[in-house]
């Protein structure tokens, strides 16, 4: 369950960080990008789950460590939104290409992928 490995990361010195994004962004990467999904295209996708786990929380627990972790995440992501300097923010390969080529009318959607991305949305 995602709350059960949020609950985990709200502890850790180095919580979840959101490696992808920053990439996309030309940052340096604040830690190895986790493996698999993280690593194979669909890079950046756990943090969204992380924010809502968090989120949820947040609202079901007292748990005190909870609103900083989400702040933390908020904050990685803004950041990388910002040095991207155009609003996007994605960890996806390739996302801001890719939006600008459907952006252009340039489509190519499977059951799995867009413009031969997998699953960046």
């Amino acid at each position: 369950m995602v709350t059960g490995g949020v609950r985990r990361q709200v502890g850790s010195p180095t919580p979840y960080p959101p490696t992808p994004l920053r990439r996309e962004a030309g940052l340096p990467p604040a830690a190895p990008p986790y493996p698999n999904w993280e690593s194979s295209g669909l890079d950046g996708h756990t943090i969204g789950h992380a924010m809502s786990a968090a989120a949820r929380l947040v609202i079901a627990t007292d748990d005190p460590r909870v609103g900083p972790f989400l702040d933390r995440l908020v904050d990685g992501v803004q950041e990388a939104q910002r040095a991207g300097g155009d609003g996007y923010v994605g960890g996806v390969p390739g996302g801001r290409e890719l939006w600008t080529r459907v952006a252009a009318g340039d489509v190519a959607a499977d059951s799995f992928g867009l413009n031969g991305a997998w699953v960046p949305w």
